[in-house]
Formats: C-alpha cells, sequence, structure tokens
C-alpha cells in the first residue's frame, strides 16, 4: 500500500498548501481515477468540497465561484472524455481572466497508448487557454524527504499562476496508479499540514483567506445553481 500512502499524502500537502494560498472551494465531477483527489479535498480543512455530476454544469459552477470571491476556485475530475467537458468554461475563464484551476486524473504512463479505457492524451489539453500547464509527478516515486517539502510548492505554484498580473486558468494533470482507494490509516489530518505551507512562486500574489468570505455566506444561502456565471 506504499503507493496509495504516497498519494494520499501528497494530495493531502497539495491541498492544505491550496488553503494556506487562499482557496476556499473545490468542485469536484466524480470519477473513480480521481478518488484520491476527491477525499483528500473533503478532508482538507478550510476547504469546501462541492460535488457536481456534469461536467460541464461543474466547470460553469466553478468559474462562477471563481469570479465570485476573486480568489481560484479549484476543479477536480476523473481521466479520459470528461476532462474535455471542462473546455467551455476554461476558455470562458481564458478571456475573462478568471482564475481556476482544474485538476484533471490521469491513468499513469505506462497504461497510455495501450488502449485502456477513459484514457486520452490530456497533455496541453486546454492548449494555449491555460497560464499554465503541469503534469504532477508519480508520488511513489518521489522520496518522502523531497515531497514533504515540493508537493506544497506545486500548489502555491498552481495557485501564483492563476492569480498573477494576467489572472486565469490553470491545468493540473495528475496521472494515479493503482490502488485508487485510501490505504487502511487514512486519514492523516491533511488539515494539520495547513500551516506549513511555501510563499507563493514570484510570478503572482495570491488572494488573502478573506477573499472569499462574502461570496461564501451569499452562496451557502442560496441555491448553489444561482453561482453560475458566464461571459
Amino acid at each position: 500500500m506504499r503507493a496509495a500512502s504516497a498519494t494520499y499524502d501528497a494530495v493531502g500537502r497539495f491541498f492544505a498548501a491550496a488553503v494556506g494560498n487562499g482557496v476556499r472551494h473545490v468542485v469536484v465531477s466524480p470519477g473513480s481515477r480521481s478518488t484520491a483527489l476527491a477525499l483528500c479535498a473533503e478532508e482538507t480543512a478550510g476547504l469546501r468540497t462541492w460535488i457536481r455530476i456534469d461536467e460541464r454544469a461543474a466547470a460553469f459552477f466553478a468559474l462562477g465561484l471563481a469570479r465570485a470571491g476573486g480568489a481560484p476556485a479549484f476543479l477536480v475530475c476523473t481521466s479520459g472524455t470528461a476532462a474535455a467537458n471542462y473546455l467551455p468554461a476554461v476558455v470562458e475563464a481564458h478571456f475573462a481572466g478568471v482564475p481556476l484551476v482544474v485538476l484533471t486524473a490521469d491513468r499513469p504512463p505506462e497504461l497510455r497508448d495501450w488502449g485502456a479505457g477513459q484514457t486520452i492524451d490530456q497533455s496541453r489539453l486546454y492548449g494555449r487557454h491555460v497560464r499554465w500547464f503541469a503534469e504532477a509527478p508519480i508520488a511513489a516515486e518521489l522520496s518522502p524527504e523531497f515531497a514533504a517539502r515540493w508537493w506544497p510548492r506545486f500548489a502555491a505554484r498552481a495557485v501564483a499562476h492563476s492569480v498573477g498580473a494576467d489572472p486565469g486558468p490553470v491545468h493540473i494533470d495528475w496521472p494515479l496508479r493503482e490502488p485508487l482507494e485510501p490505504p487502511p490509516d487514512w486519514p492523516a489530518a491533511p488539515s494539520a499540514l495547513a500551516g506549513a505551507v511555501p510563499s507563493p512562486a514570484d510570478d503572482g500574489t495570491p488572494a488573502p483567506p478573506s477573499a472569499l468570505a462574502g461570496a461564501a455566506t451569499r452562496l451557502a444561502a442560496d441555491d448553489p445553481s444561482v453561482a453560475l456565471v458566464a461571459g
């Protein structure tokens, strides 16, 4: 279960650091490959998880959250064509300058181009419509000492690119190996990591934690569907 433990530790550190850099909302389109992303988002203190089954609707809902609050919303989906359904909202975020961080779960490299189910080429899927693209490494291939420092910095860099001088969407493609379910000793309190977050990269300034306070209050009081915002 070392692979699963490394994956869940990595994702937990990533989301805890995102909270430390001002992120408060994650919109999840459920799927098998993205299990670790969805579960860790739900377990991270300070992060509100929204579930939206339809990927296109989920993406525009996240766009509305980000536009209303002025800080990035995170968007999570499984591998394959699910990620393609986010494209219209990503394009909207690109032209409107709305901070959005898209996390697409993916098959690991060894399962690509072999006819595996729910597998498409997700590298740079959104083309020039994102401010930054990165592929996450396989968590189990990093040493624990290096991973403890690297994953929070990875999250900070994603947020910084999204809210920089030219705000807009960011795409992180995240290859995940089986087992996809959490290890027996999980959760290991991702919230405990929330204080150990790095400063963001020099190419952007994250929104303060208070940026979403008013928007979150309004959203909590209303039907979530009213948060959909388009051009």
